[in-house]
C-alpha cells in the first residue's frame, strides 16, 4: 500500500515504549489525515511488549512508515529519542513540515490539514517566506479516558503568539505541534535538556527565534489519558497556582526557564531578533546584577497582556525565580 500524492508534505516524528495496546489506533488515524501527505518515522525506545511487531507490521505495508531503529533500540527516554527522530529526519531536505506525535492518542482527520492551513493564513499576513522564518504552531486537545470517552475540553487558547509567551508558559502539548524545517535545523544543534520535555524547549526556542508562533483555539486530537502516559496529565487552576507559589517561595525556576534561556542564547544569538537577544542578557545575568534586575522590572511589554501577567512578572523577576 503506498501513500497518496496530496499537496502537502509532513513528517510526523512517534517514539514508542510498551505501547501495544493503541498504537493500532494512534498509526490508522494519522495515516487518515486528509489534505496532507504523511511520512511517519517511528523510533522505538526499548519496548518489551508487542509494540516493535506491530511497527514492523505497519512499516512493511505502508511505504510511507519508516522505522528508523529496528535493530538498535536502546531506551534513551522519550525526550531523547524525540530528538533522535528529528536528527534522522533532518536529512530529507524535501519536506517543510514536521509533528510530533504520541503512541497512543487519536488525531482526528482534518488535524494536520487544519493547522498548515492556520499557519499558511499567519503567514501570508507577513509577506515571509516558510524558509525564511521559524514557525512554531500548536493546538487544543480534547482529554479523553483509555476508551476515548470525552472527559473535557482544554480552556479556550489565549495568548499573543509573541516572544513573551516562553514566559507565560501556555500549554503547549507535543501531540498538537507542528514546526517547520527552519526550526528544526536550529533544534537539531542543541541537546534537549532533561529538566523539561521536546516540546517545552521545541516553544521556548521557536518563542527567542523571532518566529511566527500559531496557538489554535480549535482541538483536532483526542488525548488519551490510561495511566501509563509519559507526559503529564492535567493539572488543575488551583493546583497550578499551588505549586506556582510555592516554586517562587523556594526561588526554583520553573521547568529551568533561565538555563534554557542560556542554552539558547550560547548556541543562536546570533540568529535572535532584537527584543529576544537583550531580554536573554538580561535574564541571564538578573539573579547577580540589580541593573538587570530593573531593566526586567520595567520591561514594558510585560505590561501590555493585563495584571495577571503583570503581577507574575513581577513577582518573579523580584525572587528571583525565572
Amino acid at each position: 500500500m503506498g501513500k497518496n500524492n496530496k499537496n502537502c508534505s509532513i513528517n510526523v516524528l512517534m517514539s514508542t515504549y510498551n505501547g501495544e495496546k493503541y498504537i493500532r489506533e494512534q498509526i490508522d488515524s494519522i495515516l487518515a489525515q486528509q489534505g496532507v501527505d504523511i511520512i511517519l518515522y517511528i523510533r522505538d525506545d526499548g519496548s518489551i511488549d508487542g509494540t516493535v511487531n506491530i511497527i514492523e507490521e505497519y512499516s512493511c505495508s505502508y511505504e510511507n512508515v519508516i522505522f528508523i531503529n529496528p535493530c538498535n533500540r536502546k531506551n534513551v527516554g522519550h525526550i531523547k529519542s524525540f530528538l533522535e527522530l528529528m536528527k534522522f529526519t533532518v536529512k530529507d531536505e524535501t519536506t517543510s513540515w514536521y509533528a510530533f506525535a504520541d503512541q497512543d492518542d487519536v488525531w482526528l482527520p482534518e488535524k494536520l490539514a487544519s493547522g498548515i492551513g492556520l499557519i499558511d493564513r499567519k503567514l501570508e499576513a507577513t509577506g515571509k517566506a516558510n524558509s525564511d522564518i521559524c514557525i512554531f504552531y500548536y493546538s487544543n486537545k480534547i482529554w479523553t479516558d483509555k476508551d476515548l470517552n470525552v472527559i473535557h475540553n482544554d480552556s479556550k487558547l489565549d495568548y499573543q503568539d509573541d516572544y513573551l509567551d516562553f514566559f507565560a508558559y501556555p500549554p503547549v502539548f507535543g501531540c498538537t505541534v507542528i514546526f517547520n524545517r527552519t526550526l528544526l535545523l536550529k533544534a537539531v544543534q542543541m541537546q534537549f535538556p532533561e529538566r523539561n520535555g521536546h516540546d517545552v524547549f521545541m516553544f521556548r526556542l521557536s518563542c527567542l527565534m523571532d518566529s511566527i508562533i500559531v496557538s489554535d483555539t480549535d482541538a483536532h486530537i483526542l488525548y488519551r489519558r490510561h495511566g501509563n502516559n509519559a507526559s503529564s496529565g492535567a493539572v488543575s487552576v488551583k493546583k497550578f497556582f499551588i505549586k506556582y507559589f510555592l516554586e517562587i517561595k523556594h526561588k526554583k525556576s520553573y521547568h529551568g526557564m533561565q538555563k534554557d534561556i542560556k542554552d539558547i542564547y550560547q548556541e543562536h544569538s546570533n540568529d535572535m531578533g532584537g527584543k529576544q537577544k537583550r531580554l536573554c542578557e538580561l535574564i541571564i545575568n538578573y539573579d547577580k546584577n540589580f541593573r538587570d534586575k530593573i531593566a526586567l522590572l520595567v520591561w514594558k511589554d510585560a505590561y501590555t497582556r493585563g495584571i495577571r501577567f503583570a503581577l507574575i512578572w513581577i513577582g518573579r523577576v523580584i525572587l528571583n525565580a525565572i
